[in-house]
């Protein structure tokens, strides 16, 4: 998970080396990733990148792009439909 923050004049950047991984997901099953606080993450634009890989879809990335408070409901994809507007898809070539 990467941030950057603007602090007046400045710029504040982090990365996270954290990685939360969910395996052997059964058909049919939703996935909370995260969840923002209403207060401390109001003034903050929080976005995500989530990488999938499965049999049907094979390896994709999935950018939702960062909202001021944060992605409060997000859905990606629903059951046989196509992606949802505001989530970019980039196929992967590479494991992910």
């Amino acid at each position: 998970m990467s941030a950057v923050a603007l602090v007046d004049d400045g710029v504040f950047a982090c990365d996270a080396a954290e990685i939360i991984q969910y395996d052997e997901i059964v058909p049919d099953e939703a996935v909370k990733i995260d969840e923002y606080d209403d207060f401390y993450d109001l003034d903050y634009l929080l976005g995500a990148t989530i990488l999938i890989e499965a049999g049907r879809l094979g390896r994709v990335a999935c950018y939702v792009p960062g909202r001021k408070g944060g992605i409060h409901e997000q859905v990606l994809r629903w059951k046989g439909g196509p992606w949802h507007a505001r989530v970019v898809v980039e196929p992967l070539e590479s494991p992910c």
